[in-house]
């Protein structure tokens, strides 16, 4: 639980943009993960198959719950929505992660589902792809076709401050 939790917590804000859903998430999938334990083969690290937990969740949050419409909410984050949990190191890049964290929350928004997925789980989540494929079930091709389109989207949202990101 400690070595994944945040990750967990972090790749669920990015796709519901709700601290409250995303803690509920990272909850439910680690007593989702102990509850299944005998079915885990070891063919993927753990961290793919936590992830691939917490995306299902995610999925059925946002279908049962109908929340897609909310995803950009980006006037409550405009006035200082958090993003990611607070760490102890210092105030100028606590700031500058905030400010980014922010403006990748609310440029999130312009993905479709499917691109947001992907982009989390590589460049936030910082799996490879081969890993994103198996829990996305796609191919490696695709989730490498839909991270370059949703990089080309969020390049064109965030410009610069993209690179420092990815």
């Amino acid at each position: 639980f400690k070595r994944h939790a945040d990750r967990i917590w972090r790749m669920a804000y990015m796709i519901l943009h709700s601290s409250a859903a995303a803690e509920d998430v990272t909850q439910e999938t680690f007593t989702r993960g102990l509850t299944h334990i005998s079915s885990y083969r070891g063919e993927a690290e753990p961290r793919a198959w936590f992830s691939s937990i917490a995306l299902n969740l995610c999925r059925h949050y946002l279908r049962d719950k109908n929340k897609e419409a909310e995803l950009a909410d980006s006037a409550k984050l405009e006035r200082g929505g958090r993003v990611g949990r607070p760490r102890t190191r210092g105030a100028l890049s606590s700031a500058v992660r905030r400010e980014t964290n922010r403006l990748l929350a609310v440029a999130l928004g312009y993905l479709t589902q499917a691109q947001r997925e992907v982009f989390v789980l590589h460049y936030v989540d910082d799996l490879p792809y081969e890993e994103v494929s198996q829990i996305l079930e796609i191919r490696p091709g695709a989730a490498r076709a839909l991270a370059h389109r949703a990089k080309a989207v969020l390049q064109k949202q965030l410009g610069p401050a993209l690179d420092a990101l990815a």
